[in-house]
């Protein structure tokens, strides 16, 4: 009796909150946003689930530096207005920068996402990440199920990337897909 009433409140709270990155759901959101003049990339989307009505979420996306704030607030707020239109989801956003203007970081960008293509089972690179101030990579990839163990999987990737940049503290962040 009690297990069976564990698991009706699993699956009534598992109803609420949502965060298959793989559901045709998220996926046409990240269409939806990625559609959107000055939107690089889509990534981290979590959405909550409170009813038909009454669906909201969360994502980051990636904008190229050279915005000003405003710009990338407007950006911000188009893409928010695109998914409530097309997915009545409220979604709020938080926005990245990516450095294309610095050389080193977009060479850094370039390595990284080369090594990651290169290994078995990505599917994409995005995210991407690098606070020199601060010795930090972060890099987001989307894998397949060739990938059945994450840790090897990072392991390689990180040990990659170490080889060029050995001082550099390495956060990977993997999405199945």
């Amino acid at each position: 009796m009690i297990k069976t009433g564990i698991e009706i409140f699993r699956e009534a709270f598992d109803a609420l909150l949502v965060t298959n990155e793989n559901s045709e759901l998220a996926r046409a959101i990240e269409q939806t946003v990625l559609a959107v003049d000055g939107v690089r990339d889509v990534f981290h989307l979590v959405l909550h689930n409170y009813g038909p009505l009454n669906r909201i979420g969360s994502a980051c996306i990636s904008l190229d530096s050279a915005r000003s704030v405003e710009e990338a607030a407007a950006i911000a707020e188009r893409a928010r207005r695109a998914v409530q239109e097309a997915h009545r989801i409220e979604l709020r956003f938080d926005i990245h920068s990516v450095n294309s203007a610095d050389r080193e970081t977009a060479d850094a960008k370039t390595y990284c996402e080369d090594l990651a293509m290169k290994i078995s089972g990505t599917t994409a690179v995005h995210g991407f990440e690098y606070v020199r101030a601060y010795g930090e990579i972060r890099i987001t990839v989307d894998v397949d199920q060739r990938v059945r163990n994450f840790s090897h999987y990072r392991d390689e990737l990180c040990g990659g990337i170490r080889k060029r940049y050995p001082d550099v503290y390495i956060k990977v962040r993997i999405v199945p897909r």
